[in-house]
């Protein structure tokens, strides 16, 4: 993980190469998408639906499974474990 600041502003100065991302600098993608976040669609279920997304992607980033495995892992924790 790196670390990185909430500030559109301070982040488009700011290095976010990650070897990890094969050297690509992730801090543009975010400055982008900050651009559409509101806040609206937030619910007492993000904390949690996080936590199943953290643990597919990690298990993926590990190389333990592929994408696929990780997408059809985050899509049935969120249906088993949480009612809508």
């Amino acid at each position: 993980a790196k670390d990185s600041v909430a500030s559109g502003k301070v982040m488009a100065r700011s290095d976010g190469t990650l070897d990890f991302c094969g050297g690509q600098d992730i801090f543009p993608a975010f400055i982008q998408a900050n651009n559409f976040a509101t806040g609206k669609g937030a619910s007492q279920y993000d904390e949690i639906i996080s936590g199943y997304y953290e643990n597919a992607a990690r298990d993926y980033a590990k190389g333990e499974i592929d994408r696929n495995e990780a997408i059809k892992k985050f899509k049935k924790e969120v249906t088993d474990n949480i009612a809508f």
